[in-house]
């Protein structure tokens, strides 16, 4: 009976065809989205959807930046209004750290429990899926890849338009 080796096992086998699809959904230009849409996993808790972005993006070279959407204000991802005379500016999102602000297609943007985030907080996140834009706040990711359990509710008919 032969011994399994525990140095060569490895999921990437299995995943290969998902990295294939992140590989096509990849914005061609930095800051426009890819006219295929954004990747959305879904599976139940422990499925490994984490763990596929993380190989896909070390793989490519990338840094992931994870963004928990459930635990997220609507204020923290179109930041919070505030007025200079007669013009209503935004502060900085939150949600994107400011080292991120002028990255260029070398991190990947991943928006995680997308089914427990509040409807506010999914409208805020609809032009960062197809403009790559937080209200003034150009984006330049090399992608943006969303995950969620299968949803209790239906999820926004906007929202699902933008994922695949």
């Amino acid at each position: 009976m032969a011994k399994l080796n525990v140095d060569n096992c490895t999921w990437l086998d299995r995943d290969e065809p998902i990295f294939t699809l992140l590989d096509a959904m990849v914005d061609r230009e930095p800051g426009v989205a890819s006219p295929l849409g954004n990747l959305m996993l879904c599976g139940p808790s422990q499925a490994g959807k984490t763990r596929i972005v993380n190989s896909w993006a070390e793989r490519r070279g990338v840094t992931v930046l994870s963004i928990q959407a459930q635990m997220d204000q609507p204020e923290d991802i179109g930041g919070y209004p505030f007025r200079t005379g007669q013009v209503v500016n935004y502060t900085h999102p939150q949600i994107i750290p400011p080292a991120f602000m002028d990255r260029e297609g070398d991190y990947v943007i991943f928006l995680d429990e997308l089914d427990k985030a509040p409807e506010a907080v999914l409208s805020c996140l609809l032009t960062l899926l197809s403009e790559r834009r937080i209200r003034q706040t150009k984006l330049k990711p090399l992608a943006v890849v969303a995950a969620c359990n299968p949803p209790k509710r239906p999820l926004p008919n906007p929202l699902m338009a933008r994922l695949l």
